[in-house]
């Protein structure tokens, strides 16, 4: 399950996930976000959720069209927050795919949503 939380006086959107995520629901979240007015930063918490059933292909594709539907936005921050090695190292191998491919938004990941929202709310 994925809540959604939008705070525009903070300019940012949060992403709770929990339980065993499947694909179709991370993608049936990522598309509205980037298509319909939204705030410029974004985290993502997998502090209560496991990516097992997540595979490295779509962790690629899902760069892929982000980067897509990224271009026309603007700049932004995503942060993702990932206290557990595997979610660490799915959101480690998107944050290396979004630098490769030059994403107008800075992406990094975090262990901790103190860490994250630090990072988000740092002027640049």
């Amino acid at each position: 399950m994925i809540e959604t939380v939008v705070s525009h006086q903070h300019n940012l959107t949060l992403y709770k996930c929990y339980g065993d995520l499947k694909e179709a629901e991370i993608h049936s979240i990522i598309q509205p976000y980037y298509t319909e007015e939204a705030t410029p930063n974004l985290l993502w918490d997998f502090s209560e959720a496991s990516l097992s059933s997540i595979s490295s292909l779509f962790v690629r594709q899902i760069a892929s069209k982000m980067r897509e539907i990224l271009s026309v936005r603007g700049k932004g921050k995503i942060a993702v927050v990932a206290p557990k090695d595997l979610e660490y190292g799915m959101a480690r191998m998107f944050q290396m795919l979004s630098d490769e491919r030059r994403f107008p938004f800075n992406v990094k990941v975090f262990r901790y949503v103190g860490e994250a929202c630090q990072w988000l709310f740092l002027e640049e």
